[in-house]
């Protein structure tokens, strides 16, 4: 998502709101070097979801060493610089990162990483995941990451890897991609609050953004549970999709209702739908990952290379290959 965009979907009384609850939940977001806009962007349409849908207060703070830089973005990003040491009354932290690169042991964050709680929650997006794995704040726990290098790194033995795009283990959350940053935080707030809540977030922004008749906060309120349901069964299968049948079977309606529901509420239909958020998450794996198009391909639940890149050609006028020589900002 754009900066511009973002902005515009961010007005500064809703942004102040956010960050100044009278009982809030403290949320700490630490910018790594080339760090990605986007994935910063979409963390934090979950946390202004939240606010909107008048749930859990959060207060927000946003941390980052001077001159760090966007990978995705040419001007500055407003943070407060790193403190000597993270507070002790923010619990749940969130390392920004971007493209796949290797963490900087002289770098102020990596001291300050170093240095931070084993029992704080912790939460990394992209190559913030490599963040919080070369410090140690990943030690004993499942978690994917995207290691750019082919060279021995001695703490990768101390993490438990995992094939998944999204990793949730006990506290600790791990996205291989920046484009998977919403998913990340949905999995966050369904282990700090509940599941309903996530899915009812997650019902909120696919409405938002998905082209409907509605309004499209009040119909992201009035969206069926079992649709709800639908969507967070499709955003927690890409590698391995589901059937319509098989998605209305496991939500408890027929698969006449489901289509009946996608066309009322996304003038769309399931398998539409459910190959849009697979194409989607394909295209930002392809351009912040270093995972080759059939690799991207089998995570992203095509049959072969030459179905996906069919498939991908039909949706953004361009193949995977030449999408990646020429990746658009």
């Amino acid at each position: 998502m754009g900066l511009r965009r973002h902005l515009h979907r961010h007005p500064e009384p809703g942004i102040r709101a956010l960050m100044s609850t009278a009982t809030p939940t403290e949320v700490g977001l630490l910018l790594a070097p080339g760090f990605s806009v986007g994935s910063l962007g979409a963390l934090l349409d979950v946390f202004r979801a939240l606010q909107e849908l008048e749930t859990p207060d959060l207060k927000m703070s946003v941390f980052a060493a001077p001159g760090t830089q966007a990978d995705d973005w040419p001007y500055p990003w407003p943070a407060a610089d790193l403190p000597p040491a993270l507070p002790e009354r923010i619990r749940h932290w969130f390392v920004i990162g971007g493209p796949a690169r290797l963490p900087d042991p002289q770098h102020p964050l990596y001291h300050l990483l170093a240095t931070g709680s084993r029992y704080a929650c912790w939460a990394g997006i992209a190559h913030g995941s490599l963040w919080l794995a070369a410090t140690g704040l990943l030690d004993g726990h499942e978690a994917t990451l995207n290691t750019p290098e082919d060279e021995y790194l001695p703490w990768l033995g101390r993490v438990r890897r995992c094939a998944r795009v999204v990793c949730a283990d006990r506290d600790r959350f791990t996205c291989l991609s920046n484009s998977a940053a919403r998913d990340l935080g949905l999995a966050w707030v369904t282990h700090c609050f509940s599941a309903a809540l996530a899915n009812q977030v997650d019902s909120y922004l696919l409405a938002e953004r998905t082209p409907t008749e509605r309004a499209p906060f009040t119909a992201s309120r009035h969206l069926p549970d079992s649709l709800r349901e639908a969507n967070s069964l499709m955003h927690s299968n890409i590698q391995e999709p589901l059937s319509a049948d098989e998605v209305a079977s496991l939500v408890g309606v027929s698969r006449r209702q489901l289509e009946r529901w996608y066309k009322e509420y996304f003038n769309s239909s399931p398998a539409r739908y459910y190959l849009q958020i697979r194409l989607e998450q394909a295209r930002h794996m392809l351009l912040n990952t270093h995972l080759s198009i059939a690799e991207i391909a089998v995570t992203t639940g095509f049959s072969s290379p030459a179905h996906f890149a069919t498939c991908y050609r039909k949706a953004f006028g361009q193949s995977p290959s030449a999408a990646r020589q020429r990746p658009s900002r």
